[in-house]
């Protein structure tokens, strides 16, 4: 990491972990105790909704992962006319605006959205043995390796950043302070 000097008294520590709705949900809703920091996109209803914060590092485009054998395979660039009639594995309503409007969207053009609650890797297996799409940004992309990532035609973003607690412990304060100081780093 550039910043070694300046974070040598921070520990920076990957913690792994089940990305599974309720562990998932225990993260966001105590930020700040076993995990200060979590990199991923985010809006204002985000936000709002896990009393959260985040500091942002760019924008990120919506993408969909499509199973290796699907047919819409060797397309470079998916128009929404190619995506008729087919099935998108899409997390549920109501958590981040940006995918409520690909949903809007898809559904408006004759895509079927077949909802889930919380996407994980049984999500793309699950996706995978059905031959659904994954609406997904490309930081994601390579989840599972029986997908491939693909640009839609469309302009539909996230925001992507780094995810913190409302007020931040003063080591996160200083992690953030010095992330700010190189915004062209990315993660």
């Amino acid at each position: 990491m550039r910043h070694q000097n300046e974070l040598k008294d921070i520990k920076l520590k990957l913690v792994p972990f089940e990305n599974e709705p309720n562990q998932a949900l225990h993260i966001l809703q105590n930020l700040g105790s076993n995990i200060d920091v979590v990199a991923g996109i985010y809006d204002d209803n985000f936000l709002k909704l896990y009393n959260i914060d985040a500091y942002f590092l760019y924008t990120t485009p919506l993408i969909l992962c499509l199973p290796q054998n699907h047919p819409l395979n060797g397309t470079k660039t998916l128009e929404i006319t190619n995506l008729k009639n087919c099935s998108v594995l899409a997390n549920q309503e109501g958590v981040l605006e940006v995918f409520d409007k690909a949903r809007l969207f898809l559904t408006s053009h004759g895509v079927k959205i077949i909802n889930e609650k919380h996407l994980s890797l049984e999500s793309f297996n699950k996706a995978y043995q059905c031959g659904y799409a994954i609406l997904n940004i490309a930081q994601w992309s390579h989840v599972h390796p029986l997908f491939k990532p693909h640009t839609v035609n469309w302009d539909l973003s996230a925001d992507f950043g780094i995810i913190h607690a409302k007020k931040p412990k003063r080591s996160v304060q200083k992690f953030l302070q010095t992330v700010k100081q190189n915004p062209a780093e990315q993660f």
